[in-house]
This record gives C-alpha cells, structure tokens and sequence, in this order.
C-alpha cells in the first residue's frame, strides 16, 4: 500500500507539474501517464456511497487503500449526509479494518463545509489521506482551488496527503 502510494503521488506531482507550470506539456503525455498508473498495480476501488447500509451490503474486498464515497455533497451523485458518511467509515473499519482514503469531494466551497461538518462535528476518524475532485478550466482556477484545498487541509495538521481521484 506504501508503495503503491507513493507512485500515486509521484502521477499527482507529474499532473499538477504539468498544471501550473512547472513542467512542460511533452513531458506529459497520455501514454506515460497510462504507463505511471499501470506501475501503481490493481486500481483502487471505490465504495460510490459510503454508509452503514452500503457497507453491509459489500461482502468481502481485497485487503489495501480504497476510496470511501463520490461527492458525497451532491444530491446528483452520491448525496451521503455527513453523520451517514460517518457511520459508513465506522461500519467499514469495523468490518474491514484497512486503511481509507476520505471522501471524494469536489473542492468547492460546499465540499469543503460537508467535509468540515464530517471531520468537526461529526468527529470522523482522522485519515491521514485524502482523495478529491477539483474541476477547473484553467491552469491559474486550478492553483486558486488546489491552494484553497492545502489551506482547509492544514487546519487539521500537516502531513496530510491528497490524492485527486478526479480532476479536469
């Protein structure tokens, strides 16, 4: 799973490289970047709708990293409050005991107060990961929001480390 991690941060490095800047457009291209995620091994699965009833319903995954919830904030994808997203973590540990990544939320400003509520008032358990979705239309919109998401992501400790599962 470390392994496996780190070659997910390293494909992030890459894209955010190429994003803002840093890195040219050559030096990505889809075919190295089909080749860096077929390096990381089996694709990480995602439980689309993270609650104790979805939980209960999975019979059996294989041990590792998986993905707990997709846009959870949104009533057109997986539309979880943040109290039945908690109670989907706390069945999940409970059955599975692996490690998570939470929650695939779109970074925007509702994402981040359904995440707020999930890790202050719902007192979720603290992952050390995070898996996200920002969509932008450009490079400088998608530093605005990757800067705004290290800024809500440092009021809960350093060293957290995100995973975008989903970006455009």
């Amino acid at each position: 799973a470390a392994a496996m991690l780190r070659g997910m941060e390293a494909l992030l490095v890459k894209i955010v490289g190429w994003l803002t800047g840093a890195a040219s457009a050559q030096a990505i291209t889809s075919e190295a970047l089909t080749a860096d995620a077929q390096a990381l091994g089996v694709p990480i699965p995602m439980l689309w709708k993270c609650t104790a009833a979805t939980v209960a319903a999975t019979a059996s995954v294989r041990p590792g990293w998986v993905f707990l919830g997709n846009e959870p904030e949104y009533s057109g994808q997986s539309n979880t409050t943040s109290h039945d997203f908690k109670l989907g973590v706390d069945a999940w540990t409970a059955k599975f005991g692996y490690q998570s990544l939470l929650p695939g939320i779109h970074v925007t400003d509702g994402g981040l107060d359904w995440f707020n509520k999930l890790l202050v008032q719902e007192h979720c358990p603290f992952r050390e990961v995070w898996h996200v979705h920002i969509y932008e239309h450009s490079g400088a919109a998608w530093r605005a929001t990757w800067n705004k998401l290290l800024k809500f992501a440092n009021g809960f400790g350093s060293g957290i480390k995100i995973v975008v599962s989903e970006c455009a």
